[in-house]
């Protein structure tokens, strides 16, 4: 039975990495990280909503809590609509390339 449980949580473990995958946003063309910073960012704003919590503390004070969360569906919409997909690395090292001057060229 132990042997069971043993070999069980080694394919489990084993799957659970082999399932996890390294993904990179990358765009057709020439595009520098300043670039690809700020699309990133416009992205997140634009798709940025704020959540609030409020509660009450037990001391006689209520508290609110605000949090910012990006709605993921718009925000990859909005990298697409921008030109980027979202590729396994190897695909991204394959179709890229980096000049000396930071300059990312995809194909």
């Amino acid at each position: 039975m132990t042997r069971v449980v043993i070999v069980l949580a080694i394919v489990s473990v084993v799957a659970g990495c082999a399932a996890r995958r390294d993904l990179r946003w990358i765009k057709t063309g020439n595009y520098t990280p300043a670039d690809f910073a700020r699309d990133r960012y416009e992205c997140e704003r634009e798709n940025r909503t704020r959540q609030v919590a409020s509660g009450y503390s037990g001391y006689g004070y209520s508290y609110g809590v605000s949090q910012a969360q990006v709605d993921q569906g718009g925000f990859f919409s909005c990298m697409q609509a921008r030109g980027y997909s979202f590729v396994d690395i190897s695909e991204a090292q394959a179709r890229c390339s980096i000049t000396s001057d930071g300059v990312r060229h995809c194909r």
